[in-house]
């Protein structure tokens, strides 16, 4: 009985990513990001870092319905607060400081704080997850979005996040 329900779920949340038909025209993506940082018309509103914060990197969406910040201190400390799944206050953890050096340092390798501030596609159906990071690097701020499988999101945007991830998942 559950698998003829998952299924059907599972059916129904995917007929919304139907294509389109054939004589429709297909949805255009955005303009290809312009070298300066926070030049296009979809750039994310600016954002001030909280306090003396390095990093603020969301996760939302998904079929989890993901939720998540993570607000990165450069003396080490991490706040993480889970929204959507009604998890309460924040969770406070500690890491050297020179871990998280280390992250702003490979952002900054990566080319992080010349990306544009949006690489979202038209066509946000369909449980992907949407990456929202703010980071600082001395006198370098810069606020980047996308979502999984947006088509113009630079390869380096992509390594950013894994490093992200690899960051966030020791906790």
């Amino acid at each position: 009985m559950f698998k003829v329900i998952a299924s059907s779920l599972l059916i129904i949340a995917l007929a919304g990513c139907a294509t389109l038909p054939a004589e429709a025209p297909a949805p255009t993506e955005t303009p290809a990001p312009s070298a300066t940082p926070g030049a296009t018309a979809t750039t994310p509103p600016k954002s001030e870092l909280p306090g003396e914060a390095v990093i603020v990197y969301k996760r939302s969406g998904g079929i989890a319905g993901l939720d998540e910040m993570w607000t990165i201190y450069p003396d080490g400390n991490v706040a993480f607060a889970a929204h959507a799944q009604g998890e309460g206050p924040e969770r406070l953890y500690q890491v050297e400081a020179a871990e998280v050096a280390a992250l702003v340092d490979t952002l900054d390798t990566l080319g992080f704080f010349a990306l544009t501030g949006n690489y979202m596609p038209l066509d946000t159906c369909c449980d992907r997850i949407t990456y929202d990071i703010e980071a600082r690097s001395g006198d370098l701020v810069n606020h980047v979005v996308t979502l999984d499988a947006a088509p113009n999101t630079p390869p380096e945007l992509w390594q950013a996040i894994d490093a992200l991830n690899a960051f966030v998942g020791q906790f």
